[in-house]
């Protein structure tokens, strides 16, 4: 069994040029792709929402399907109702009554808790913030890191990601002034190091 387990945890696929090794074989392509070769992901614009994906049928299944709650967006001024509050925002912009504002029909005003998950239901404060948490569930990995060629959620991710390149650590135990990489590695050190002088 633990000869076994080993298969799963082993990186034998190793990449010729650079000599990073994967789990499987779809990965390590993947990285001569988009690494070596600078393949750019392939990208399609959303007839619905025009969000810019690189799984197309993920995004509609999680975004715009049926077992979500369909929503109407209706123009407050003309009444034009739109299915989406991408195209009613596309006709906003073509008119002259673009001071309507943008909101579901029958949905007097925006939820004042946040934007809930069509797939977990979770809440989430921000529309962008809600996009960026949809991927989790798509998979979609739209920003790659250029040295190693890992790809992340956001760019925030991709941003905390390059420490392991610079090797900077800008978080400091201010109690033994070790540093971190990641400001969730300083939290884990002061739990694990420090438990009795964190206030």
């Amino acid at each position: 069994m633990r000869n076994h387990m080993r298969i799963h945890k082993e990186k034998r696929f190793k990449c010729e040029t650079c000599g990073k090794a994967f789990k499987a074989n779809e990965e390590r392509l993947r990285h001569i792709r988009h690494v070596h070769e600078k393949i750019p992901y392939k990208t399609k614009m959303c007839d619905i929402c025009g969000k810019v994906t690189t799984n197309y049928r993920m995004h509609v299944k999680v975004s715009h399907s049926s077992r979500t709650e369909k929503k109407e967006y209706v123009c407050e001024k003309c009444g034009t109702v739109f299915k989406s509050q991408y195209l009613l925002k596309k006709h906003l912009g073509q008119n002259s009554h673009n001071e309507s504002k943008v909101f579901p029909k029958k949905q007097k005003k925006p939820l004042k808790r946040g934007f809930s998950c069509p797939v977990c239901n979770k809440v989430i404060t921000t529309n962008e913030s809600l996009q960026v948490h949809i991927r989790i569930h798509t998979g979609e990995k739209p920003f790659e890191c250029l040295e190693c060629g890992k790809c992340f959620i956001s760019k925030g991710y991709l941003r905390a990601h390059g420490v392991v390149h610079t090797k900077e650590k800008p978080y400091v135990c201010k109690i033994c002034s070790k540093g971190f990489t990641q400001r969730g590695t300083l939290k884990a050190h002061l739990v694990k190091r420090h438990p009795h002088d964190i206030l």
